[in-house]
């Protein structure tokens, strides 16, 4: 990923995560339309519940957009170092999210996967 620039970075990251959100979703329309309420997996009240309350877990990938920026502050006068030092930090910026959306991409389908397998 040294290669890569925050703008290429940013581009995979909101692939990764329209590609989660689609996944899930995709998972999402196989589980079953009444789910029985057990203690991993609660939608409604009482022993049965409505498998729309599953849909929250297609929204899981949307935690990559948060912004992890740190506060650093660039001091110089030189605009190609002012320029180099931003590329930086954007950079890793980006990478953080990256992790992040993969992460939160993952957890989505995981759980809807389990959801298939226990309800």
């Amino acid at each position: 990923m040294k290669k890569l620039h925050s703008k290429r970075l940013r581009t995979i990251r909101i692939l990764i995560i329209i590609i989660g959100m689609l996944s899930s979703f995709c998972i999402w329309l196989f589980l079953p339309d009444v789910i029985k309420n057990n203690a991993i997996y609660h939608v409604g009240n009482g022993k049965f519940g409505s498998k729309a309350g599953m849909l929250l877990i297609v929204l899981i990938p949307l935690f990559g957009f948060i912004p992890c920026r740190t506060g650093e502050e660039i001091h110089t006068e030189d605009p190609v170092e002012r320029a180099e030092l931003q590329e930086v930090s954007d950079k890793r910026a980006e990478e953080m999210q990256l992790g992040i959306a993969l992460f939160c991409t993952v957890t989505a389908c995981l759980v809807m996967l389990g959801g298939l397998h226990f309800c």
